[in-house]
Protein backbone atom coordinates (compact mmCIF):
# COMPACT_ATOMS: atom_id res chain seq x y z
CA UNK A 1 0.00 0.00 0.00
CA UNK A 2 2.83 2.39 0.85
CA UNK A 3 4.34 1.74 -2.60
CA UNK A 4 1.03 2.60 -4.29
CA UNK A 5 0.89 5.98 -2.55
CA UNK A 6 4.42 6.80 -3.67
CA UNK A 7 3.71 5.70 -7.24
CA UNK A 8 0.68 8.00 -7.48
CA UNK A 9 2.57 11.14 -6.47
CA UNK A 10 4.76 12.30 -9.35
CA UNK A 11 7.35 15.05 -9.09
CA UNK A 12 6.18 18.40 -10.46
CA UNK A 13 8.67 18.10 -13.30
CA UNK A 14 9.96 14.56 -13.84
CA UNK A 15 12.70 15.84 -16.15
CA UNK A 16 14.09 17.98 -13.32
CA UNK A 17 13.73 15.06 -10.89
CA UNK A 18 16.17 13.04 -13.00
CA UNK A 19 18.78 15.77 -12.65
CA UNK A 20 18.13 16.27 -8.92
CA UNK A 21 20.66 14.54 -6.67
CA UNK A 22 19.50 13.77 -3.13
CA UNK A 23 21.74 12.69 -0.27
CA UNK A 24 19.81 10.46 2.16
CA UNK A 25 21.49 9.96 5.55
CA UNK A 26 20.18 7.35 8.02
CA UNK A 27 21.92 4.71 10.12
CA UNK A 28 18.94 2.34 9.82
CA UNK A 29 19.80 0.32 6.71
CA UNK A 30 16.23 -0.86 6.04
CA UNK A 31 14.84 2.67 6.43
CA UNK A 32 17.56 4.01 4.13
CA UNK A 33 16.90 1.31 1.51
CA UNK A 34 13.17 2.03 1.54
CA UNK A 35 13.76 5.78 1.21
CA UNK A 36 16.27 5.26 -1.60
CA UNK A 37 13.87 2.95 -3.46
CA UNK A 38 10.98 5.41 -3.15
CA UNK A 39 13.08 8.34 -4.37
CA UNK A 40 14.60 6.44 -7.28
CA UNK A 41 11.12 5.27 -8.29
CA UNK A 42 10.18 8.96 -8.57
CA UNK A 43 13.17 9.60 -10.81
CA UNK A 44 15.58 11.20 -8.33
CA UNK A 45 19.28 10.41 -8.31
CA UNK A 46 20.10 9.22 -4.79
CA UNK A 47 23.33 8.92 -2.83
CA UNK A 48 23.10 7.27 0.59
CA UNK A 49 25.15 7.42 3.77
CA UNK A 50 24.82 5.56 7.06
CA UNK A 51 27.15 7.75 9.12
CA UNK A 52 28.04 11.42 9.46
CA UNK A 53 31.51 10.72 8.05
CA UNK A 54 30.04 9.06 4.95
CA UNK A 55 27.55 11.91 4.57
CA UNK A 56 30.29 14.52 4.75
CA UNK A 57 32.33 12.74 2.05
CA UNK A 58 29.30 12.21 -0.20
CA UNK A 59 28.21 15.84 0.16
CA UNK A 60 31.66 17.05 -0.89
CA UNK A 61 32.18 14.55 -3.73
CA UNK A 62 28.79 14.92 -5.44
CA UNK A 63 26.77 17.91 -6.53
CA UNK A 64 23.97 17.53 -3.99
CA UNK A 65 20.69 19.40 -4.47
CA UNK A 66 18.94 18.33 -1.25
CA UNK A 67 19.79 16.41 1.93
CA UNK A 68 17.48 14.15 3.95
CA UNK A 69 19.10 13.83 7.37
CA UNK A 70 18.32 11.55 10.29
CA UNK A 71 19.43 12.94 13.66
CA UNK A 72 20.52 9.70 15.33
CA UNK A 73 23.80 8.72 13.72
CA UNK A 74 26.40 6.38 15.22
CA UNK A 75 29.40 8.68 14.88
CA UNK A 76 27.99 12.19 15.42
CA UNK A 77 24.89 13.90 16.67
CA UNK A 78 22.73 14.91 13.68
CA UNK A 79 22.27 18.55 14.72
CA UNK A 80 26.03 19.00 14.58
CA UNK A 81 26.25 17.50 11.10
CA UNK A 82 23.30 19.62 9.97
CA UNK A 83 25.05 22.77 11.19
CA UNK A 84 28.32 21.74 9.51
CA UNK A 85 26.61 21.14 6.17
CA UNK A 86 24.58 24.35 6.44
CA UNK A 87 27.77 26.34 7.12
CA UNK A 88 30.15 24.69 4.64
CA UNK A 89 30.78 26.80 1.50
CA UNK A 90 30.08 23.82 -0.78
CA UNK A 91 26.75 22.85 0.83
CA UNK A 92 25.50 26.05 2.48
CA UNK A 93 22.76 26.59 -0.11
CA UNK A 94 21.51 23.00 -0.07
CA UNK A 95 18.12 22.51 1.62
CA UNK A 96 18.19 20.01 4.49
CA UNK A 97 15.10 18.08 5.52
CA UNK A 98 15.60 16.61 8.99
CA UNK A 99 13.81 13.29 9.41
CA UNK A 100 13.89 11.75 12.87
CA UNK A 101 12.02 9.82 15.50
CA UNK A 102 13.21 12.26 18.15
CA UNK A 103 10.47 14.25 19.78
CA UNK A 104 10.45 17.11 22.20
CA UNK A 105 9.19 20.62 22.68
CA UNK A 106 12.23 22.26 21.04
CA UNK A 107 13.09 19.69 18.35
CA UNK A 108 11.75 21.72 15.40
CA UNK A 109 13.41 24.90 16.68
CA UNK A 110 16.70 23.01 17.12
CA UNK A 111 16.46 21.60 13.59
CA UNK A 112 15.86 25.08 12.16
CA UNK A 113 18.66 26.60 14.28
CA UNK A 114 21.06 23.94 12.96
CA UNK A 115 20.21 24.85 9.36
CA UNK A 116 17.35 22.50 8.57
CA UNK A 117 14.66 23.68 6.16
CA UNK A 118 11.97 21.26 7.38
CA UNK A 119 11.49 18.70 10.16
CA UNK A 120 9.60 15.47 9.57
CA UNK A 121 8.87 13.01 12.37
CA UNK A 122 9.25 9.25 11.89
CA UNK A 123 7.28 7.25 11.02
CA UNK A 124 6.33 9.32 8.01
CA UNK A 125 4.16 9.04 4.94
CA UNK A 126 6.38 8.70 1.82
CA UNK A 127 4.15 11.12 -0.10
CA UNK A 128 4.82 13.76 2.57
CA UNK A 129 8.58 13.31 2.03
CA UNK A 130 8.10 13.80 -1.71
CA UNK A 131 5.94 16.89 -1.15
CA UNK A 132 8.57 18.38 1.21
CA UNK A 133 11.31 17.66 -1.32
CA UNK A 134 9.39 19.50 -4.02
CA UNK A 135 8.67 22.39 -1.64
CA UNK A 136 12.30 22.66 -0.51
CA UNK A 137 13.57 22.58 -4.09
CA UNK A 138 11.06 25.25 -5.14
CA UNK A 139 12.05 27.49 -2.24
CA UNK A 140 15.72 26.92 -3.05
CA UNK A 141 15.25 28.07 -6.65
CA UNK A 142 13.48 31.22 -5.49
CA UNK A 143 16.49 32.46 -3.51
CA UNK A 144 17.95 35.58 -5.15
CA UNK A 145 21.70 35.58 -4.62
Amino acid sequence: MCDETVAQLQPANSQSAASTRILAVDDDESQLALLEHSLRKQGYSVTTAGTAAQARIAAMQHRIDLILLDLKLPDQEGFGLCAELADHPQTCGVPIIVISGLDGPDIVRQARAAGGSFYLRKPYDPSVVLALIEQALREDTQIDW
